[in-house]
This record gives C-alpha cells, structure tokens and sequence, in this order.
C-alpha cells in the first residue's frame, strides 16, 4: 500500500513542477514586447473585383499590408500567387509596397487579365514577399521569439494570408479577411 501512495505522491510533485515550469499561455498574454518594438508587416484582406462581363475579361485584386508592429515598416514587396487549378503551375505577381507607419496600412493592387467565365481559384497573398536578394523579406521584423529562434535565425510566421474563392453567384467585390487581423 506504501508504494503505491509513494507513487502517486510524485507523480502529483511532478505535475506541480511542470505546471509551475509551463510557459505562459501566448493567447491570454498577447504579443511580447519585442514583436511590438519592431514592424511587423500582415495580410489583413484581400478583395476580388471582376472588371467587365464578356467572355474574357480582367479581375483586380486588392491586398490589403497592415503594419501591426510598434516600429515603422520600410519599403518591401507584396506578392500574390494564383492558381485557377490545383493541379496546374500558378502564377506569382509582385508589386513594390512602400514604407508603412505603424498601425497602418496600404492597399495593393494586382491585374490578373483574360479571365474566361466566372474567376475561381486559389489566391495567396504573401506581405513583405521573400524576393529576388532578399529570401527572408524586406522589412527587418521585431526580434524572433525563443520558439522560433530554435527553427531558424529569423522568420515571419504571419505574413501570408491564403482563400480558395469563385464569383459564381456573388455579386463582386468579394471580401476576405483574415480572421487573425480584422
């Protein structure tokens, strides 16, 4: 009878430790400090416009960039991939993204020309796009936290936004957004 009591004892000690030990939780505590002393550059939404109804006609989509660091964002490069099947290549459009203040935004504009029909697919918008020299971005973002230190020297986890869409039977514009940054 002693053992068991014993083992149940430290297994109880050993819970308290862990808990006590436990980092906290990060939804209940909000962002640290250093995500909010650097910019940080999201994908807030993204909007579809379909220009003209003939047969072929040209759709626009409009991303919009926040800045929901603490710190101005210089200038960088917002991408939008486009897929109309899943099996087939996508298609990747880049436009330059000028300086964001803190707390702000910008809307950026795409032209995806010689649509037949309804458009439909998958879009992926990607804020501070890892292009050309710069295979991590532009805008250099608040110091990495531990967790992602340990995956690489630096990442932006919470630049992309992604929606699988069609027009068929909505009026546009369409508007996503992303539910992480309403």
């Amino acid at each position: 009878m002693r053992m068991p009591m014993v083992a149940v004892g430290m297994c109880a000690l050993v819970c308290l430790t862990l808990v006590s030990l436990a980092p906290p939780d990060a939804s209940a505590a909000g962002p640290t400090l250093a995500v909010k002393r650097g910019p940080d550059l999201v994908v807030q939404e993204i909007i579809i416009r379909e220009e003209g109804t003939e047969e072929f006609h040209n759709v626009r989509v409009s991303v919009r960039v926040r800045n929901v660091g603490g710190a101005n964002a210089g200038r960088s490069m917002t991408a939008l991939i486009y897929s109309d099947n899943a099996t087939a290549g996508a298609t990747v459009f880049t436009e330059p993204t000028p300086g964001i203040r803190a707390g702000g935004h910008h809307e950026v504009e795409f032209l995806i020309e010689g649509i037949a029909g309804r458009f439909s697919g998958m879009l992926l918008a990607v804020a501070d796009a890892p292009v050309g020299a710069s295979p991590t971005g532009q805008v250099t973002e608040g110091a990495p936290s531990l967790t992602m230190a340990v995956l690489t020297t630096r990442t932006d986890s919470n630049n992309t936004f992604g929606v699988i869409c069609s027009t068929e039977g909505r009026t546009p514009p369409i508007r996503y957004q992303n539910p992480a940054y309403k």
